[in-house]
């Protein structure tokens, strides 16, 4: 977990006690943690679309109430709790599922945007705590990777001749027929 989230952080350049409280607060507001990476990245995409210019996301946010300049100011916490809010105020149930989808994937179809959005202002900061500890851990299941992978070599280069006798070792003819 801490690998996933650490390497989430890092691609994403969302801090890693933020990406821990929205999994959190996710898995109390009708989603699935294992879901939250795709949602992450699906909405940065989509912020990421709407700066390139893209009009369709960029109304698609204008409908939700944030602006082109909410978009160049905003960091992604603030962004997707906005963006989350402006989703719980549409009254249409089918259009709130449609921009849930479209936003952050389409897992998220069946997740409370207001609650999320409440447990997400409500929890702010609370991943702080954890961020080193989850660095450390992720730092350690990248140096765990790489010793296996090098054990593995060094097993396979110790015993290789071993291993080339037993696959090339064919039983005498009186013996196989026996």
């Amino acid at each position: 977990m801490a690998d996933e989230l650490q390497d989430l952080s890092n691609s994403t350049g969302i801090a890693t006690g933020r990406l821990l409280e929205f999994k959190k607060a996710l898995t109390t507001s009708g989603g699935e943690a294992e879901m939250m990476p795709q949602a992450i990245n699906t909405f940065i995409r989509s912020i990421d679309e709407a700066a390139q210019g893209s009009i369709k996301a960029q109304n698609t946010f204008f409908e939700l109430g944030i602006s082109l300049r909410d978009l160049q100011t905003l960091g992604e916490q603030e962004l997707m709790i906005k963006t989350l809010e402006g989703i719980a105020k549409i009254d249409d149930a089918g259009r709130r599922a449609t921009l849930m989808m479209d936003k952050f994937g389409k897992s998220f179809k069946t997740v409370d945007p207001g609650e999320l959005a409440q447990k997400l202002r409500a929890t702010a900061g609370e991943g702080d705590a954890y961020a080193k500890t989850i660095k450390d851990a992720a730092a350690l299941n990248d140096q765990l990777a790489t010793a296996t992978g090098n054990l593995k070599l060094a097993f396979l280069q110790t015993f290789a001749p071993v291993i080339r006798m037993m696959a090339d070792f064919k039983l005498p003819v009186a013996v196989a027929n026996w």
